[in-house]
């Protein structure tokens, strides 16, 4: 794992919301049929579909100017509704990886209100693993097709 940022970053969550206001959401195959079960297609809008890698279809959906429909007022907090079964991208969140051609993993960091050098967590080995680990837990397959196809990708080049 290789990383793209000092390790004296740490991150803690201030529940401001900014990582909810994103122009599109990118969700797989799988969560995309999840997403339109739940969500009226009124309040959304299919951006366009693109392949990750060669098996990682992901489907980019615009909420249309809006907020997150999962994201929830609560007090000065901003909360998601269904944190405990968020989206990969929402899990990733404030990581960016990728897979190099050596498969290896390069991290690097979403800045936002939560980045700081004073408080909260070490983004480290640790902090990663366990973002890895959340997500594997959603879909345990998708790390391995992710590292397959980006792997796939490089050698044809």
């Amino acid at each position: 794992m290789q990383f793209a940022f000092s390790k004296k970053q740490r991150f803690e969550c201030k529940q401001c919301g900014v990582c909810c206001h994103l122009k599109t959401l990118s969700l797989t195959d799988a969560e995309y049929e999840r997403f339109t079960t739940i969500i009226n297609h009124s309040y959304y809008e299919d951006v366009h579909k693109f392949y990750l890698t060669p098996t990682i279809r992901l489907h980019d959906v615009s909420f249309r100017g809006k907020d997150c429909p999962f994201l929830k007022k609560k007090d000065e907090k901003k909360l998601c509704s269904i944190y405990d079964s968020r989206f990969i991208m929402c899990r990733l969140f404030p990581l960016a990886i990728t897979a190099l051609p050596d498969e290896e993993l390069l991290v690097n960091l979403i800045h936002c209100n939560g980045i700081s050098l004073d408080h909260g967590e070490l983004v480290d080995e640790l902090f990663v693993g366990n973002v890895l680990e959340g997500i594997s837990r959603s879909d345990h397959s998708f790390w391995e097709k992710f590292v397959a196809g980006r792997k796939s990708y490089y050698d044809n080049l």
